[in-house]
């Protein structure tokens, strides 16, 4: 299960990334309207999956890092 969350993650970044390059590139412009708002939009959903995602990540790391000190371990 572990690995698999990985991967899911390491392709969802892979993902931002070459929606970002896409984004960013001279393609980009050529691109008929509707496709563009559609890339945009998509870009946005997965910038607010990665952040929710890194969210939730730092909180469960606080509460780990808050038991072990309770038990001082």
């Amino acid at each position: 299960m572990h690995t698999d969350l990985g991967n899911k993650i390491a392709t969802l970044l892979e993902n931002h990334n070459a929606l970002t390059a896409l984004i960013e590139s001279d393609r980009f412009n050529g691109l008929a309207a509707d496709t563009q708002l559609k890339l945009l939009n998509l870009h946005r959903e997965v910038d607010a999956t990665m952040n929710a995602i890194n969210a939730q990540v730092d909180a469960i790391d606080l509460k780990i890092a808050d038991m072990f000190y309770a038990l001082n371990l």
